[in-house]
């Protein structure tokens, strides 16, 4: 929406005209089907809006695959229940009366024949924000989110398949560019929609998980903005396919520094959840080198999960406390295993193992010294029996918490006797 009738609180958007024209061919381009009356650009009266997302949802010719995608960029007006998507015609003072409220939406998605359903919101709360009185045209486009972690939990509830990609966290501000002539979080939407080896997972294709973290990456550090995801599913959603980018699901053995190339890749594919085990001395150089702080702190940005397994002693534990430590959270969960040996990391569709060169490490800081030879698979029989191998492990290991309260009790004074 980017043309409004009260204009003396709602000011004309030409960056969300432009961002569903993108939207619309650059959809159509990737074979997605557009009806006639679904795309909505420019001056739009409720009616009319109320009626295509009516018809888009409740929709008797949908069938339980189809992966419907719902877009919209322009105003919003907070309510106690969520956020109003606005009409061109909505008085500012009364939102409920010409704007689509998210409850509503949030209904039509729960009962919709479509078990795969993404909707994305690049909406502005309480009108275009203003620095001054005037209000130049950049400020009119500070496209924010309010309400939007309340619609997302009502969201999650619903399902598998489920998605809501939001261009900021509730009451954050989302921004426009005024050179690119969109905004922030729709112009990466876009570059990750297209061919993209970035935006895409190890099988080359575009998903809610890789698509949002994409906007994610570049809108934060462009702006400083947050872009969440929000999702409840069983399986993948495709957005978009460029077998150009997969990567190859043999296993890989991997020399020298395309080990430490491999493990980068690796985590940066983590969508949900990465279980890892190793020896007791590579905790120092998991707590202290650059390439592994970072990429667990990513991962944990990205709300995926890591459990690790470990064998926990007196010269380590204040690295393994580190990897836990609340203001850290490199690790969500960590356990201890008495003779732990195996250097092994799992995801969703991943498998990585590594041989380690301990004994000729003089210098921690250097990244690459420590790993020899690794074995990196996608093949998924390779990563289930390997998922199997750290579950039996992870039932047989104790909490870390248990095994500090042990060392620590088991520490006595060396100034202290036994009578």
């Amino acid at each position: 929406m980017s043309k409004y009738t009260d204009n003396n609180k709602f000011q004309n958007l030409d960056f969300c005209k432009n961002d569903g024209e993108k939207m619309y061919k650059l959809l159509k381009s990737i074979g997605y089907s557009i009806e006639d009356g679904h795309t909505l650009i420019g001056y739009v009266k409720f009616e009319v809006m109320r009626d295509a997302i009516y018809d888009f949802f409740d929709n008797g010719k949908t069938n339980p695959n189809d992966t419907l995608l719902f877009y919209y960029s322009g105003h919003g007006r907070p309510l106690n229940d969520g956020t109003c998507l606005t009409s061109s015609e909505m008085n500012f003072n009364s939102p409920r009366r010409m704007g689509f409220s998210s409850y509503d939406l949030t209904n039509l998605i729960q009962e919709s024949n479509s078990t795969r359903i993404v909707e994305v919101l690049d909406c502005c709360y309480s009108g275009a924000a203003k620095i001054n009185n005037k209000g130049s045209k950049l400020d009119a486009v500070k496209l924010g989110s309010y309400a939007i972690e309340k619609d997302a939990k009502e969201l999650r509830k619903q399902g598998r398949g489920k998605y809501l990609l939001a261009s900021s966290h509730a009451e954050e501000e989302s921004f426009g560019d005024k050179k690119k002539g969109h905004s922030i979080f729709t112009f990466y939407l876009l570059d990750g929609l297209k061919p993209n080896k970035h935006s895409v997972d190890s099988h080359g294709r575009v998903t809610p998980y890789t698509l949002g973290n994409y906007a994610y990456k570049l809108s934060i550090k462009k702006l400083k903005q947050k872009p969440i995801i929000k999702a409840e599913s069983s399986g993948e959603t495709i957005l978009a396919k460029y077998p150009q980018y997969a990567i190859s699901d043999h296993m890989e053995i991997l020399k020298d520094d395309k080990v430490l190339k491999q493990s980068k890749i690796f985590m940066k594919n983590v969508r949900e959840k990465m279980d890892i085990c190793f020896e007791k001395r590579v905790v120092s150089y998991v707590a202290n080198i650059n390439t592994y702080v970072n990429g667990y702190k990513r991962i944990q940005k990205r709300n995926a999960k890591i459990r690790a397994i470990t064998e926990i002693n007196k010269d380590n534990i204040q690295d393994c406390e580190k990897l836990i430590n609340k203001d850290m959270v490199m690790i969500n969960d960590l356990r201890h295993l008495n003779g732990i040996k195996c250097g092994i990391a799992v995801s969703e569709d991943q498998f990585i193992a590594t041989a380690l060169l301990l004994d000729k490490i003089q210098n921690i800081n250097k990244e690459n010294i420590w790993l020899n030879d690794a074995v990196y698979s996608r093949k998924k029989e390779v990563v289930q029996h390997n998922q199997f191998i750290f579950d039996t492990l992870w039932e047989n290991a104790i909490p870390a918490s248990t095994r500090f309260r042990e060392i620590k009790e088991s520490h006595t004074p060396s100034n202290l006797k036994n009578i």
